[in-house]
């Protein structure tokens, strides 16, 4: 049944909207600040701040299957308020940090536990709430939301940690220094920690499941019409049909995880897109995490590289936007828009390497900044329409799962790429070894990209009467008065 569309939508995708923004401010909040940090933190260590970041790449692989299923049988509304619970204990555990570091890290796992819950339920959020023609939109704008969380975890610092506003002999008073930017790193954890409080409160009160009087069928599934058993027995009992009037959701959900998860892994156009999208996801992820390691060698302030991750992030609000309103009239344009983004973000990423590797800081940093905004530009926006590009391709099974093995990949790929990074620039005296380990990695994720996903086949034209999305096409044989659709990759079969 198609979702009748309220004002009330617009709220739950606020509410929601706020949860990706704490949940990526917290995430990478330490990422521009790891030199003050080591410098107030007696038990901190390179290991540790590395950590911090890290530990929600390697939970959300654990979690994310009992993410999936709280999300499937418990339903978004019990799924956000644990989600925010769990990351509000963390948040106020990460906030005694002047007690002892390890606070901070037993806050910040805690806080990584419901990641997943939320990055999962977008798709879901979306399929409850808006009807389909909106559902990509809301989608990225939820997606982008996560952007702009990131950003402001990048901003936070330079907002609460300025160490240049103390001149003169305070500077030379290096203890009672440190003990101010304690205090400061300290209030920064606060804010963060109220404000999440805050918006537990107002999801217990305000966030509903779905609309007002919507079907307690799950996924929107639609209420059987007259005639429409007798369709659906036109398939035969041997076929895993999936039976629904125009503008239903697919019903394929109904399928356990585990018959959903293969049919995944059979699914062509879906490996391709999961793994083309999830390689671009992972590189942003591993760039976010060391750039300030990277910058480091180039002489380069934690404030430049405060601002230079926040415009970063912030330019992919914009880039988002525009992607939404492509998407929007035009949805065959996943495919030309994911590989423009490729190409663009790969070449303004060695913009960037030229900029601060081969030029002096003054004249390098507008170079870089103009790099680092054009870049997240371009490949921000696949972070936010990467999950309604999987349900494209894969409609019959559940938008959790299809999202959440993109990131579940994405986690893992830049889990990866991080570790060998350290391993290499660890113990290393060449102090630029990490820069071309990154940068090797990263050129690499987005060659492997654009290949896998110059293979993807997408319906280039909506309205072409003999096919339809994810290469499905309408069969020829008795049956075809009912409108059957055949999907040559998956061999799923539904009703028009």
């Amino acid at each position: 049944m198609e979702v009748e569309p309220t004002p009330k939508r617009f709220l739950m995708l606020g509410l929601f909207s706020l949860a990706q923004v704490t949940n990526c401010a917290a995430w990478i909040n330490f990422a521009a600040i790891p030199d003050k940090v080591l410098e107030t933190q007696p038990q901190a260590n390179l290991f540790w701040l590395t950590y911090l970041s890290m530990i929600f790449l390697v939970t959300y692989i654990p979690v994310n299957p009992f993410s999936m299923w709280v999300i499937e049988t418990k339903g978004i509304r019990y799924a956000l308020i644990l989600a925010v619970f769990i990351q509000t204990a963390g948040l106020w555990l990460r906030a005694c940090i002047n007690y002892h570091f390890m606070y901070c890290v037993a806050g910040q796992t805690i806080i990584s536990l419901g990641q997943p819950l939320i990055m999962n339920m977008c798709t879901k959020l979306s399929a409850h709430w808006f009807p389909k023609k909106e559902r990509v939109v809301s989608t990225m704008t939820a997606q982008s939301c996560a952007i702009v969380g990131s950003s402001i975890g990048f901003l936070l610092p330079f907002m609460f940690v300025e160490p240049k506003k103390y001149k003169g002999d305070q500077m030379e008073m290096s203890n009672g220094l440190q003990t101010v930017i304690r205090g400061e790193i300290r209030d920064m954890l606060i804010f963060l920690a109220a404000v999440e409080t805050l918006l537990l409160l107002l999801i217990i009160v305000f966030f509903q499941e779905k609309p007002d009087g919507a079907a307690d069928s799950k996924n929107d599934e639609s209420v059987p019409v007259a005639g429409q058993e007798d369709q659906a027995s036109l398939l035969g009992a041997e076929q895993p049909a999936i039976a629904a009037v125009e503008g239903a959701e697919p019903a394929g959900e109904r399928a356990g995880m585990l018959e959903q998860f293969m049919a995944l892994m059979k699914n062509r156009n879906y490996q391709l897109v999961l793994w083309s999208t999830s390689l671009m996801i992972s590189a942003a992820i591993t760039f976010a995490t060391v750039v300030a390691l990277m910058l480091e060698p180039y002489h380069y302030t934690s404030e430049d590289v405060s601002l230079l991750g926040f415009l970063q992030q912030l330019a992919g609000v914009p880039g988002s936007i525009l992607a939404a309103v492509v998407l929007y009239h035009r949805r065959s344009a996943f495919r030309p828009m994911t590989l423009f983004a490729i190409v663009g973000s790969t070449l303004t990423l060695a913009s960037f390497h030229v900029a601060a590797t081969q030029m002096p800081v003054s004249e390098g940093f507008p170079v870089a900044m103009m790099s680092m905004v054009l870049n997240g530009f371009l490949l921000a926006p696949i972070t936010s329409y990467a999950f309604e590009y999987a349900v494209e391709v894969a409609p019959e099974t559940g938008e959790s799962m299809s999202s959440g093995l993109i990131m579940a990949l994405s986690n893992t790929i830049a889990l990866a790429e991080i570790l060998v990074i350290q391993q290499q620039a660890s113990g290393n005296p060449d102090q630029h070894a990490v820069v071309r380990w990154t940068m090797s990695v990263l050129y690499l994720s987005s060659a492997l990209a654009y290949v896998l996903q110059h293979q993807v086949q997408l319906q280039e034209d909506e309205d072409k009467p003999k096919e339809g999305l994810n290469g499905l096409k309408e069969s020829n044989d008795e049956t075809k008065e009912v409108g059957r659709v055949e999907d040559k990759y998956n061999g799923v079969y539904r009703i028009k």
